[in-house]
């Protein structure tokens, strides 16, 4: 069995970009990549992540995509949990030095060891939608992710999980739904990753009474940190 050239993956992920910038419009955006690292964050260890995506933009109850830019540091502060601090926006709207997008803040916990041949973890993330200076609204997930057995220098993983959207429950203006994550992790050195990710959605939304769907890809380069040997 041969493998599509990570190339060619590229060139089809930029090409989705391209096509999906001409349908931004306007609506909150929201989150749901995880471009977990290569392995477990271990204690005293971190990432930085860059990210091109497609992400998910409500409006008038339809799930839209905008072209977005997204920002991810992660630290180990043990070996079974880490933090993830994230922030996106919309890329058109930071070409014009303004902000549609939001940040997050995510906890992942082990419930198995980090050297497991399937390790496991649960992800638990709280996040807040902003337009400009205005929060446009507030959610949360939880997600079940395992990293799955690597080889060569590339190691898959999934996540599935639930997560709920609420701009004001008053109104009947929010939602609940399904995220599901499947990427693989290029590992190119102990430092240098890129993440392929398709993520998808399938949400209710109560103000519109619809149920909608997204499927979507994701491009990110991570750099990794180690802060190991200087606490000793």
């Amino acid at each position: 069995m041969s493998f599509i050239s990570s190339a060619a993956v590229m060139k089809y992920i930029l090409a989705s970009f391209l096509a999906i910038s001409l349908l931004s419009g306007c609506g909150s955006i929201y989150s749901p990549t995880l471009n977990l690292p290569h392995e477990p964050l271990a204690k005293n260890q971190g990432q930085l992540t860059g990210t091109l995506s497609a992400l998910p933009q409500q409006g008038l109850g339809d799930l839209g995509a905008a072209a977005s830019g997204e920002g991810q540091i992660s630290y180990g502060f043990s070996d079974r949990f880490s933090l993830q601090l994230k922030a996106w926006s919309q890329l058109s709207e930071l070409s014009q030095y303004q902000y549609n997008g939001g940040t997050s803040l995510a906890g992942t916990y082990l419930i198995s060891s980090k050297d497991a041949s399937l390790p496991l973890a649960l992800i638990a993330t709280s996040s807040m939608l902003i337009d400009g200076r205005t929060i446009k609204a507030n959610g949360g997930s939880l997600q079940l992710a395992a990293w799955l057995p690597e080889f060569g220098i590339f190691r898959p993983y999934i996540g599935l999980g639930a997560g709920i959207l609420a701009a004001d429950f008053k109104t009947q203006d929010w939602g609940y739904g399904g995220i599901i994550n499947a990427g693989t992790s290029i590992k190119f050195s102990d430092n240098i990753q890129i993440n392929f990710e398709l993520f998808g959605l399938l949400q209710q939304y109560i103000k519109y009474h619809s149920l909608s769907g997204f499927l979507a890809p994701s491009l990110s380069v991570s750099l990794r940190f180690d802060n190991s040997q200087g606490s000793h």
